[in-house]
């Protein structure tokens, strides 16, 4: 983690502590490389000690504060979160508790509006164009 990441942190545990556990969950898991990480709700819940219901409310907070990007896996409760790789990086560690697997994530357009500008906005911090 940077520096701007522990700041991140910081800025979250004053706000929403278990917006923060969240994060840090995120953080400790993203895929080396990509700074994403792909897990259902109900994984989040059961290795928080959390409920879904929670999970959703936190997740949801972090993307609409620009500090996850959110993407929707189809129509279950499945999501790639994306996190801002000035703020957390990885590099692989056989330690861990979970496999990374390197892979190709299908995401559809419908279920999750316009990621492209979300990405730029939690990368940037600034609005841009919608595509026409």
């Amino acid at each position: 983690m940077y520096p701007k990441g522990f700041d991140r942190v910081i800025g979250i545990l004053g706000e929403y502590p278990l917006a923060a556990r969240i994060y840090m969950f995120l953080a400790k898991h993203i895929e080396p490389g990509t700074g994403a990480v792909v897990a259902s709700q109900q994984l989040l819940a059961d290795e928080l000690d959390i409920s879904i219901r929670s999970v959703q409310r936190g997740t949801k907070w972090l993307d609409e504060n620009n500090i996850v990007l959110r993407i929707k896996l189809g129509a279950g409760t499945v999501y790639a979160y994306c996190l801002d790789p000035d703020e957390v990086w990885k590099s692989w560690n056989t330690s861990k508790k979970y496999a990374a697997f390197t892979t190709k994530t299908l995401a559809r357009k419908e279920d999750n509006g316009d990621v492209k500008r979300r990405l730029m906005v939690m990368l940037k911090g600034k609005e841009i164009e919608a595509e026409t």
